[in-house]
């Protein structure tokens, strides 16, 4: 037995957390109490914790590398169900990615708009889903184009139709 310096209740071992550096080897507090501080806490806490990631970028990578090699089934079916969550936000990576892989994506591109495209994505998806007619978003001027070639920018794109779409493929 051993009594919570914060509540001040008798309470087994198996309701603290293990100390290395304390004589009994365990904390002073209880789990609950140590709860209820973090709750209180949660801002200072997630302070401290950002401060500790900023020292120390390296150690934070290889925590969370060896955390994926460990759970690789947990974070597989963590990401394919963010995928269907979110099927506008997944097409609009998809599609930047595509546009980086061609070098058509601006270096000068904004937080602000690609949030736009990001945005511009959930709307085709939402119009997909309220109308039943499929939705695509079109590169006005296409990445690829045999006489010009456009970026991949919230000015070069538009929500189209797929029948659309297909008709006008890769042409200006």
């Amino acid at each position: 037995m051993k009594q919570c310096s914060k509540c001040e209740v008798y309470q087994g071992f198996d309701a603290f957390y293990k100390s290395s550096t304390s004589k009994d080897g365990f904390q002073g507090h209880c789990k609950s109490c140590k709860s209820k501080w973090r709750r209180d806490n949660s801002e200072k806490c997630n302070s401290y914790k950002n401060k500790w990631v900023a020292k120390n970028p390296e150690k934070k990578a290889a925590i969370s590398k060896r955390y994926r090699v460990l759970n690789l089934e947990r974070e597989r079916a963590r990401a394919k169900e963010w995928k269907i969550k979110n099927p506008g936000k997944q097409a609009s990576y998809v599609a930047k990615r595509k546009a980086a892989t061609l070098e058509r994506v601006s270096p000068f591109i904004s937080e602000e708009e690609l949030n736009q495209i990001d945005l511009l994505y959930i709307q085709a998806q939402d119009l997909t889903r309220l109308t039943g007619v499929v939705y695509h978003v079109d590169h006005i001027v296409p990445l690829q184009g045999k006489s010009v070639s456009g970026l991949h920018t919230i000015r070069n794109l538009q929500v189209l139709t797929a029948e659309e779409n297909l008709t006008k493929s890769n042409s200006y």
